[in-house]
């Protein structure tokens, strides 16, 4: 599934300016949950509700605060991939109100272009889009300025990358913006035999998206099982990479992969390579953030087994202004997260057995890194799996292939300066759609003083009086009710969620929900074609 580009600058922020947390270093795990707290513990507000227009849905949030909303709007074509006719930037007033709405044609030489982005580059709006050229076989991608005064969309399409166009790669143009949005990334892998070396090709560009370097660059491994996992560009143009490659298609023992973290200097040159060793262990999944002291910050999970669960989480320290390792660590997730799923009497018969030191957990992503104050972060991950089924109709003959996307628990672990484990929660979630590319599932968080709130759609059945259900109902994208979960500073967890008849039953799409200030969440909850946009701030 492909992963939309998602700007973090806020959070990172928001997380850095708080206050000095007291963290209680714990050796065990701080994930039982508590009884769910009332409502009134949360403060919401609500704008005014409108009707999504016929055929079409909201693509992007791409500018909020407190004085409104500017937001994309696809028309035409499928609502669940980037094929569209029409585009129409949309206006909200500080109530959400609809202010003003503009519609824009998707095209270039009378045909259709394919949504790919929305940004701000140094408070300037672009639209970022694509075309599959069948002559040349390449498509291309294009910019235009939004012009904010009038929401209308430059006719001039500035040129900016082109890719390989093919019906069986999985090719497509990645973004990253620096801090200050001073510099534009833009990355693809190129074309190439599948035994060759694989390469990117990688282009920076300032705010007013003249490029400043371009390159290619040929990565470890073969095209076939290698890619660049991560990039970001700093505040004063430089890259930096998270590349992945395989000896093979399996990872069985840490020696058949690497991973390392590439420097690309502001004239586009290779000028440092750091490795992610861990002693014999196998790393699967990390990422990267850059801090305010010129400190690159490497986390990610790490397995005794293979490619498909988790044992524990590493930390990696880089100082980039002497181009130097500070110190690496691994720890093992505590026992009671790893086996969360099972019945208390299982735990209890596990705990200190040989079996629960082979014990894992399968299928967990890191989403997000929030850096602290302290110099330690929060590591946020959450269970994905993506998969095909098969149908078969014996009345037609035909045979239908449908996408199941699971997304499940919520793993959080707070890890100090050190690399140690502070604590480590783990809240049970179950998310299993089909054909939605997830639509209403996985989660939002917002950073409020010295918690942490998740917002996920849930089954209703699982939101009452009592703890959290160890193994929860199903939320099927249908239908469900908003639930919650708070993180205190010692790992505590708190859970609860809103009814059908305190919330209507209106669902979140946490793809288009930000925080807008250090203690208040701007939301977008939608049921059929009814929608609204609100506020969640803990009280």
């Amino acid at each position: 599934m492909s992963q939309v580009f998602k700007i973090e600058i806020l959070y990172m922020k928001l997380w850095v300016n708080i206050r000095s947390i007291a963290i209680i270093t714990m050796c065990s795990c701080a994930a039982n949950l508590s009884q769910a707290q009332s409502v009134d513990e949360i403060n919401q507000t609500k704008g005014i509700e409108h009707r999504h227009l016929p055929n079409s849905s909201i693509q992007k949030l791409l500018q909020a605060d407190k004085n409104g909303i500017l937001s994309v709007r696809i028309k035409g074509g499928s609502l669940l991939v980037s094929t569209s006719s029409k585009l129409l930037l949309e206006e909200y007033d500080s109530k959400y109100a609809i202010k003003r709405s503009k519609e824009s044609p998707l095209k270039y030489m009378g045909k259709r272009l394919n949504f790919e982005e929305a940004f701000l580059l140094k408070e300037k709006c672009y639209l970022f889009t694509s075309f599959p050229n069948q002559k040349t076989g390449l498509t291309y991608l294009f910019a235009q300025k939004i012009n904010r005064s009038n929401l209308t969309v430059d006719k001039k399409l500035v040129f900016l990358d082109e890719m390989p166009s093919s019906n069986f790669n999985s090719y497509e143009f990645s973004f990253s913006i620096s801090p200050d949005s001073n510099f534009l990334l833009v990355y693809q892998p190129r074309k190439g035999k599948r035994n060759e070396p694989g390469k990117y090709s990688l282009r920076v560009f300032d705010s007013q998206l003249k490029e400043k370097w371009s390159q290619v660059i040929s990565l470890p491994g073969r095209l076939s099982n290698s890619s660049i996992d991560l990039a970001r560009v700093d505040n004063d143009g430089k890259v930096y990479l998270l590349v992945k490659a395989l000896t093979d298609n399996r990872v069985n023992s840490p020696e058949e992969s690497l991973n390392k973290i590439v420097a690309i200097n502001e004239q586009g040159m290779v000028i440092q390579e750091f490795p992610i060793k861990l002693n014999g262990l196998i790393i699967n999944g990390a990422n990267f953030k850059i801090n305010n002291q010129e400190q690159l910050i490497c986390a990610g999970y790490y397995s005794e087994r293979g490619i498909n669960s988790v044992k524990g989480v590493f930390y990696m320290t880089i100082d980039l202004a002497n181009n130097k390792v500070i110190n690496t660590s691994a720890q093992a997730l505590p026992f009671d997260v790893v086996a969360r799923s099972l019945s208390e009497p299982k735990r209890s018969r596990l705990r200190n057995s040989t079996q629960a030191d082979r014990m894992e957990v399968k299928d967990v992503n890191l989403d997000h890194i929030i850096l602290r104050g302290d110099g330690g972060a929060m590591l946020l991950g959450e269970q994905f799996d993506s998969y095909e089924i098969s149908d078969f109709d014996m009345m037609t003959n035909i045979q239908y292939n449908r996408t199941v996307y699971e997304y499940n628990d919520i793993i959080a672990v707070s890890i100090n300066s050190s690399g140690a484990i502070d604590w480590a929660s783990r809240i049970p979630k179950q998310q299993v759609t089909t054909d939605d590319n997830g639509r209403y599932s996985s989660y939002m968080y917002e950073v409020t003083k010295d918690k942490l709130l998740l917002l996920y759609n849930d089954n209703d059945r699982n939101v009452g009086e009592g703890e959290r259900p160890i193994n929860p109902r199903n939320f099927d994208g249908y239908s469900g009710v908003v639930a919650y979960s708070i993180i205190d500073s010692e790992g505590h967890v708190t859970s609860g969620g809103f009814t059908r008849k305190e919330d209507d039953g209106f669902m979140i799409r946490p793809f288009l929900c930000k925080q807008i200030s250090q203690s208040k969440m701007l939301v977008f909850r939608e049921l059929g074609r009814r929608y609204y946009w609100g506020t969640i701030s803990l009280n």
